[in-house]
């Protein structure tokens, strides 16, 4: 296995694995390891998951989308400020690799599968893939000023138009823009970039992470008060009841109060949290088939309306049904799946969103003093 280069041929390559050891266009330290047995066998995995991400990319054909958002990341960092993907991208291994999201996705039961929208991903396509959307839309929010953020993007050559800077549903700090550059073939890559609160206090905490980050006593003890105020996506009384009623541990479990809790959950938070990348599993499990194809029941069955429903049953009870031809109850988990997909939620931007509040919840609890300061001067 050779991983697929990401980048342009008239430019140096953004990551370039060589199995062989030799030489490295960029060095990864999240996948060099000690040497050690379990250590080797995690490299191999994790440029296993990246091979395949690369090799899709560049199938689809949007390897200038992800060319264009690896390098402008870089840069945010580059100046000091932090950028952090929502959505599936925090579960994509070669953002991890590349530094741009905080978790190895293997720790937390991220899917590849989930992050590459594109029949090209690996594994049968059951459905048309017409409606599947490459990395052309990009949402961050990012701890820049926009002015700042506009201004890099002029100094790095992109060209650029600005379609709004008030968004339904968005706070006033939030613009569209359509940026072409790195010679994109004529795509347009639309960024969705919202300047945060909790952007700005992750931001703050800067490189100051200890293996115990995550593990900090103080800081859960904190949390578990309910003690958030200032760290928006935590400072609603909902939230703050939660967590005194929860006393979360860990970031999913933080993650799981997240999603409980979200606006428009509905009377989702009535019932156990589900996360998308968790039915993929039971998909694949009881049906012995592949992330891919598990990934695009799930997003048909998440929209109770779709004309693809009758499909993706034919599917279901037939392709699938062949092979599981010993599943019991095989009924009742299309009855399940019926239900909890319209409310499952992508665990790799809730866990991203969970990761960016302990950071600020963090720098609260051991430096009040910088977080009011910090408040103060947003």
């Amino acid at each position: 296995m050779v991983t697929a280069a990401l980048g342009h041929s008239e430019e140096a390559p953004l990551v370039t694995v060589q199995l062989s050891g030799t030489t490295e266009d960029r060095l990864i330290p999240t996948i060099r390891g000690d040497g050690s047995p379990a250590s080797r066998k995690r490299r191999s995995q994790t440029l296993e998951r990246l091979d395949l991400e690369c090799t899709a990319i560049q199938a689809a054909g949007y390897n200038p989308a992800v060319t264009v958002l690896i390098r402008l990341a870089l840069e945010v960092e580059r100046r000091g400020h932090t950028l952090l993907l929502e959505g599936a991208a925090g579960g994509a291994t070669l953002f991890y690799v590349a530094g741009l999201t905080p978790s190895d996705p293997r720790d937390h039961g991220l899917l590849t599968e989930r992050f590459l929208a594109t029949k090209d991903a690996g594994g049968g396509d059951l459905f048309d893939s017409s409606d599947n959307v490459p990395i052309d839309l990009v949402r961050a929010q990012i701890s820049m000023s926009l002015p700042d953020l506009l201004t890099l993007l002029r100094q790095r050559g992109y060209s650029f138009s600005v379609e709004t800077d008030t968004i339904p549903g968005y706070p006033t700090r939030t613009i569209v823009a359509s940026v072409q550059g790195l010679r994109a073939l004529g795509r347009t890559i639309s960024l969705v970039v919202e300047t945060t609160d909790l952007a700005v206090l992750s931001n703050s905490l800067g490189r100051i992470t200890p293996p115990s980050l995550e593990t900090d006593k103080q800081t859960w003890e904190m949390l578990g008060w309910g003690d958030t105020n200032g760290i928006t996506p935590l400072a609603s009384p909902n939230v703050q009841a939660a967590l005194r009623t929860r006393k979360p541990r860990s970031l999913l479990a933080l993650a799981d109060i997240l999603v409980a809790t979200r606006s428009d959950a509905g009377n989702a938070s009535e019932h156990p949290v589900v996360y998308q990348e968790d039915l993929m599993e039971v998909v694949r499990e009881r049906l012995g088939t592949d992330l891919r194809s598990a990934w695009n029941l799930i997003r048909v069955l998440s929209r109770p309306q779709s004309p693809r429903r009758a499909e993706a049953r034919q599917w279901f009870f037939g392709e699938a049904g062949r092979t599981a031809k010993q599943i019991d109850g095989l009924g009742q988990l299309w009855a399940d799946l019926a239900e909890c997909c319209p409310v499952a939620v992508c665990k790799a931007h809730y866990l991203t969103i969970a990761y960016h509040c302990f950071r600020a919840a963090f720098l609260k609890s051991h430096y009040p003093g910088d977080f009011k300061g910090v408040l103060a001067a947003i």
